[in-house]
């Protein structure tokens, strides 16, 4: 299967390559980002990099997007393929991808969550996983990984997801992993680490090295994902009540086109474990 990204996703993929190849380009974020120990969360670009791989010692790859497919034979694997859509259904997957993740680390390994640009379907799954090793809500573990990583910006129906996650899931999503995976080890660390992952994105937020998608028109925006023509042309509320550009909205006013339907639209019982 040839791999066809959808119109938006393509946009947001160069825009990640331009700024990774061009030295005179301010560089927004951490290519390859570290949000938990032994937890990583990257782009399509990033999961081909040997090199970076071998040497942040990834052992697990959790690939999720419209083509998922395993690229380095000597990497644990589990391919899930799902679309950057509102209504593709991710929430599915938390408990599997919780099991491959938290297994990985339990043993001491590292794992890269990516989908095409790290910005959407990598964050989500990285948000649940953190929200059910922690006591953290959604918002919160969100915020965790924006300080790793500060393009981390998942899709409405995504968030919409997390938040029925937390309202009507979460709880006995915890007890299951507590009891498939009864080891403390990673425990204390882990919600330690977040709560310093949350005072660092503060301070973050407060330097201006991050924000919160609501930059004001004609104010810079450090991840340069904010458009004040965005701002100009429309805005949605966000989960919270407050106002936050939509990807969508983003992508047509880059090209002058409204983006297209996903060209791939996938059975979302397609998961692979290798």
């Amino acid at each position: 299967m040839s791999f066809r990204p959808t119109l938006f996703e393509y946009i947001m993929f160069m825009y990640i390559f331009n700024l990774t190849e061009n030295p005179y380009v301010k560089r927004p974020f951490n290519i390859f980002s570290k949000v938990m120990p032994g937890l990583y969360v990257g782009n399509y670009r990033d999961s081909k990099d040997a090199n970076q791989l071998n040497k942040h010692k990834i052992t697990h790859i959790l690939a999720i997007h419209d083509t998922a497919r395993r690229i380095h034979s000597d990497k644990h694997y589990l391919c899930v393929m799902a679309s950057d859509s509102p209504d593709q259904n991710l929430s599915q997957y938390f408990s599997l991808c919780n099991d491959f993740i938290h297994a990985a680390r339990l043993r001491g390994g590292n794992v890269l969550i990516h989908c095409l640009a790290g910005m959407s379907r990598s964050v989500t799954v990285a948000v649940a996983y953190i929200m059910t090793v922690t006591n953290l809500n959604w918002k919160e573990s969100l915020k965790v990984v924006k300080a790793g990583r500060a393009v981390a910006n998942p899709n409405l129906g995504f968030q919409k997801q997390l938040q029925e996650f937390e309202t009507l899931r979460v709880a006995e999503e915890r007890r299951r992993l507590k009891e498939r995976y009864p080891s403390l080890a990673l425990v204390k660390g882990d919600q330690e680490q977040c709560m310093l992952m949350l005072d660092n994105y503060e301070e973050l937020l407060q330097s201006r090295s991050i924000c919160e998608g609501r930059c004001a028109l004609g104010e810079e925006c450090p991840t340069g994902l904010c458009r004040s023509t965005a701002q100009k042309e429309g805005q949605i509320e966000t989960l919270d009540g407050r106002n936050q550009k939509c990807q969508e909205v983003q992508a047509q006013l880059v090209i002058g086109a409204i983006a297209a339907p996903h060209l791939l639209p996938q059975d979302p019982s397609l998961a692979r474990l290798d």
